[in-house]
């Protein structure tokens, strides 16, 4: 009785091992992207709206989606809270047009006047019904909305079908 493997046996398991190392390194890939978006250092060395555009970049050339992006800041320093809200909600609402819009195209748009920074994200997709999908599993708006109310901003979603969806958020300026 031999204890030898057949060499097909010996090659199949190479490429099996070769595609669970190849799936491994995606899973490590996706990790540090994740990380880097729960806590973004890029906000601390170049700003929120440097930020904005590289990650703006990078999703519209991954999704094959063209966003436009207008950013009119005047605060230099914005503090740390509001740039990881305004950063992690961005990224949701990107994640949804690109998830269940259907949409080819998105707005961002991030202005700054006395009271506030405003965040609108607009797409022209398919647009849903706003208060069925609050009743949903889905966490990504209600967990964008709780970041904004945490800094006692507001946020609005607004959307129909066939009619595309504008999401707007207001964090006050720090005091």
């Amino acid at each position: 009785m031999s204890s030898l493997t057949p060499p097909a046996t010996n090659e199949l398991m190479a490429t099996e091992l070769d595609q669970l190392g190849a799936q491994t390194n995606e899973l490590n890939t996706e990790i540090r992207k994740l990380s880097h978006q729960l806590h973004p250092d890029v906000l601390e060395h170049v700003g929120l709206v440097a930020a904005l555009e590289s990650e703006i970049a990078e999703f519209g050339h991954n999704e094959q989606i063209k966003v436009e992006f207008n950013a009119e800041i005047k605060t230099e320093q914005i503090p740390l809270d509001v740039s990881v809200c305004v950063y992690r909600v961005v990224i949701e609402a990107l994640r949804n047009v690109s998830r269940h819009s259907g949409a080819s195209s998105a707005i961002v748009s991030l202005t700054e006047d006395d009271v506030c920074f405003t965040l609108e994200v607009s797409d022209s997709g398919h647009g849903f019904d706003v208060e069925r999908a609050k009743r949903g599993s889905g966490l990504g708006l209600i967990s964008a909305e709780e970041r904004v109310k945490l800094l006692q901003g507001s946020f609005l979603v607004k959307s129909k079908p066939e009619g595309g969806t504008v999401l707007m958020a207001c964090v006050p300026l720090a005091k």
